[in-house]
């Protein structure tokens, strides 16, 4: 029983490093895809992008418009 209570104390105890990793790395994919171009291209380019726009949550509406 103590080694679960610790497991849980451990998990709780770094949750909030983890809370903000996870955020900032969010934050970071949403200023990425904010800053780059599209480029329709370019099909590397254009993959990342798009798994950058997932990771920034730019799904549906709040996907930045494509310059032409």
């Amino acid at each position: 029983m103590d080694f679960m209570f610790g497991a849980l104390t451990r998990f709780f105890g770094a949750l909030p490093e983890w809370l903000n990793a996870v955020t900032a790395f969010v934050a970071g994919a949403s200023a990425i895809t904010a800053l780059t171009p599209a480029m329709g291209d370019d099909k590397v380019i254009g993959k990342v992008r798009r798994a950058l726009e997932w990771i920034a949550l730019n799904v549906g509406h709040a996907k930045p418009a494509v310059k032409k």
